[in-house]
C-alpha cells in the first residue's frame, strides 16, 4: 500500500521533542487520541511511553507498543 501526501506523518523525531496535542494513530491509520504527556525513564534516558487524551479518557501506551514517533 502506498501512502499519499494526506497520510504523511512527517519525519521521524525524538520522543524528547514530541509535542503535547500531536495526533496519535493506530496501525490502521485511525486517530485514537492526542499526546498528553511523554514519559521517560530519566535514570536511563530512555523513552517509557505516552499518556494520551482519548474520547474515553486518558490512556497509557507503553513504549514497546509505539511503532513510530513523527512530527505530525
Amino acid at each position: 500500500m502506498s501512502r499519499t501526501d494526506a497520510d504523511d506523518d512527517g519525519y521521524a523525531i525524538s520522543y524528547k521533542v514530541l509535542e503535547r496535542g500531536t495526533p496519535v494513530v493506530d496501525c490502521d491509520g485511525g486517530e485514537v487520541g492526542a499526546v498528553r504527556e511523554v514519559l521517560e525513564n530519566q535514570a536511563e534516558h530512555i523513552f517509557d511511553g505516552l499518556v494520551l487524551d482519548t474520547p474515553a479518557g486518558q490512556r497509557f501506551v507503553d513504549a514497546p507498543e509505539v511503532a513510530r514517533i513523527a512530527e505530525r
